[in-house]
């Protein structure tokens, strides 16, 4: 009898065992989903910023792309007696080492005007092409914006933004050209310029800083160039501690006019 009872008292577990063993396994479960989470989260940010790395390349080449396109409207005829003729094009954007940080409604960081050539003297097919170009920080969530690239070959508002709407002067002078639509009406198309109208986005942009000048013509063979710059910063909106850098420097057309602005002037 007394043996039976021993057995069974052997066999079984206290209450304090019990705890202890939850205890246990609890602390081994939330080490494995803290493992797990952590795991998680730097798979997360990585690929965010291998994401962004990417987008931002992408979006800052079309950019200098775009801005080394910057041109004077242009006409070209031999046979006349003003063989060239030449309707500024003024290239609007920020005062030099502007930063856009913490915006709170849109703002104009650049404005300008890819011209091409107008040579209708060889054939009514070779029209040229006015594309006017904005570059736009529009607020979003946490103190971040969104980078926008336009492009129309009209100054007017495109899905609800207003990127052209500013009283200063960043179009070419129409009297100048005799037929100024019909010469400048081309397909941007032809020129590689794509279908416009379009807009390139880059998200979750912290700041960015403009910077501009004259590089240094004993470093380019004694000729200047004036050069446009932006740096990027981008900021996880989940995780801020992780950033990710990026810039772009390309050269303006020494002909094209600049004129700078304070942020939210223009």
């Amino acid at each position: 009898m007394n043996s039976q009872i021993l057995k069974k008292r052997v066999a079984g577990f206290t209450l304090i065992e019990i705890m202890v063993a939850s205890a246990v396994f609890s602390l081994f479960t939330a080490g494995l989903f803290a493992f797990y989470r952590m795991g998680s989260n730097m798979f997360l940010t990585g690929s965010w910023k291998l994401t962004r790395q990417k987008e931002a390349e992408r979006f800052l080449s079309i950019l200098k792309e775009r801005i080394e396109q910057a041109a004077n409207a242009t006409s070209i005829n031999p046979t006349a007696a003003n063989q060239i003729t030449v309707a500024p094009c003024p290239f609007l954007t920020l005062n030099n080492n502007t930063q856009i940080a913490n915006i709170t409604a849109n703002r104009r960081i650049m404005v300008f005007t890819v011209a091409k050539p107008d040579t209708t003297y060889l054939n009514a097919a070779n029209r040229g092409v006015i594309v006017y170009h904005c570059l736009m920080a529009v607020p979003a969530e946490k103190n971040l914006y969104t980078l926008h690239l336009h492009a129309n070959t009209q100054d007017v508002a495109f899905g609800g933004v207003d990127y052209f709407n500013t009283t200063a002067n960043f179009k070419p002078n129409p009297a100048v050209f005799t037929n100024f639509n019909t010469r400048f009406g081309n397909t941007p198309q032809n020129f590689g310029l794509g279908t416009v109208p379009y807009t390139y986005k880059l998200s979750d942009v912290a700041s960015a800083t403009i910077s501009w000048g004259l590089a240094n013509p004993a470093a380019v063979g004694g000729e200047t160039d004036k050069v446009m710059g932006i740096k990027i910063r981008m900021q996880n909106p989940k995780h801020p501690e992780t950033i990710v850098d990026h810039g772009v420097q390309a050269k303006l057309d020494m002909a094209v006019p600049m004129q700078p602005f304070a942020l939210g002037g223009f």
